[in-house]
């Protein structure tokens, strides 16, 4: 979009069309489905993020979207999804032909080769569907213990018809049993166990008991190497790593991991950056910065590989 006197009036006028559009129901179905086809229709460009900043700025009814196609970041895979107006899925698949989300990493998968991915926090499933897609002989094993966000990751994951993908409905910790599971209103997919992280997005925080599955219960999903576990459990990583902690001690799998200002110094307590027995890697659109400690920054995700084998392919 131009700077200055144009910006300011597309945006004006933006807000006050979605404004009125959003009063009816049926109305603001057709139009969001019909503003999806237009915007995936044309290259993707800067605009586009002006136009999800308009729709972002008023209030919807709840309205059912249809399944949409877009392409994971820097590859050529395609992936279905179904959105949800003003949440993580919509920004995803309904304006854009490509995703405008994690790019780095995309391109730095791109380059790995395993046979086993444990995927902790799967969330809608976009990574989860990208490891199934990438690597069709590989078990793809995704945990997400939010039942709402769950039955969208199990709706996605038929979408795209990935056979190897197998998901289940629990969280991750040291014991098995119960934990209170904690969801910011409006923000469902930054659900968390830790209720100060949910809390940062909403002061309308729904508390749900949700099923855990015990660390060592995972043994199982080790076995075959080579293997990689992703955790983004939205401020509980260090509280998974501790878990696992034994698990990556004897199978030493490669870690990606997201790190944000709120876990970096909890993270940087944990036994692999002490005794250095991972090197850390920031995943960055260069390729991999090598860290000594983690350092919370605008590109979040760390690749974590054994000491031993730490540069082959970087």
């Amino acid at each position: 979009m131009p700077p200055g006197p144009l910006r300011s009036i597309a945006k004006t006028t933006g807000f006050a069309l979605h404004t009125v559009v959003s009063r009816n129901r049926r109305v603001a179905q057709l139009y969001l489905n019909w503003l999806g086809r237009v915007c995936r229709a044309a290259p993707d460009r800067a605009w586009k993020e002006f136009v999800y900043n308009s729709v972002r700025s008023v209030a919807w009814p709840a309205v059912r979207l249809k399944e949409v196609t877009t392409r994971f970041p820097g590859c050529e895979l395609d992936v279905t999804l179904t959105p949800h107006v003003n949440e993580l899925d919509f920004q995803l698949a309904q304006l854009y032909r490509s995703m405008p989300y994690e790019t780095e990493v995309f391109r730095w998968l791109a380059t790995r080769s395993y046979s086993t991915i444990v995927d902790i926090g799967a969330n809608l499933g976009v990574f989860s569907i990208y490891f199934a897609k990438r690597f069709p002989e590989a078990g793809v094993y995704a945990f997400e213990p939010s039942r709402k966000v769950f039955s969208r990751l199990v709706s996605n994951a038929a979408a795209n018809g990935v056979s190897n993908l197998h998901v289940f409905n629990c969280a991750i910790s040291s014991e098995s049993g119960f934990l209170n599971f904690h969801e910011p209103a409006g923000h469902e997919t930054n659900g968390s166990l830790n209720a100060d992280f949910a809390s940062i997005f909403s002061t309308n925080v729904s508390v749900t008991p949700v099923p855990v599955l015990a660390a060592s219960a995972m043994e199982c999903f080790m076995k075959k190497p080579p293997v990689l576990v992703k955790i983004d459990a939205e401020g509980s990583e260090p509280q998974v790593l501790l878990s696992l902690r034994e698990l990556i001690q004897r199978h030493r799998p490669d870690l990606l991991i997201e790190v944000l200002s709120v876990t970096e110094a909890a993270l940087n307590d944990l036994w692999f950056v002490r005794d250095g027995s991972y090197q850390l890697f920031n995943i960055r659109p260069e390729g991999l910065v090598r860290r000594e400690r983690f350092l919370a920054t605008g590109y979040r995700d760390y690749a974590l590989l054994p000491a031993h084998d730490s540069m082959k392919g970087v």
